[in-house]
């Protein structure tokens, strides 16, 4: 991908947005932070920025519609968190915590959105009660507006 993504920092858990409006997107965790590269028009990635409304985050998971993304905490309690934008060139919300889905003291890490935009998987680890590391999968109802 180039100079602009890749870096001695060492960068993960990549998620490409289309954005059919504007530039395709790639959302990354590099030093656990969120970073984006655009596209350039003549196709390669342009040079990363930090997303800093979404700092000490990592796992970006972006929704098909570019206007949520689900991510986790990279230094607490490793919990999923999501934001949303009005548009795919707009600054994010605050992060939200998704508290439903950490039962106790567990550690939930690296959200994933399907393309479909209603099922999210995640992997959770602490959660005795179920062997100690987990996948498990959560369904959003057809037109609920929020996670």
């Amino acid at each position: 991908l180039g100079p602009g993504v890749n870096t001695p920092a060492g960068e993960s858990q990549a998620s490409y947005f289309e954005n059919e409006g504007g530039a395709p997107q790639l959302f990354f965790s590099r030093a656990a932070s969120i970073y984006v590269s655009e596209m350039q028009p003549d196709g390669t990635w342009g040079e990363a920025v930090g997303v800093d409304e979404l700092a000490n985050l990592g796992g970006p998971s972006i929704h098909p519609n570019g206007l949520e993304i689900y991510v986790f905490d990279t230094f607490a309690n490793h919990r999923i968190w999501y934001a949303t934008r009005e548009t795919p060139d707009a600054a994010w919300s605050e992060p939200i915590e998704l508290t439903e889905f950490t039962p106790g003291e567990a550690s939930v890490f690296q959200p994933f959105i399907h393309t479909h935009g209603r099922t999210e998987a995640l992997f959770m680890s602490g959660f005795t009660a179920a062997g100690g590391q987990e996948i498990y999968v959560s369904t959003r109802t057809r037109g609920a507006a929020t996670p």
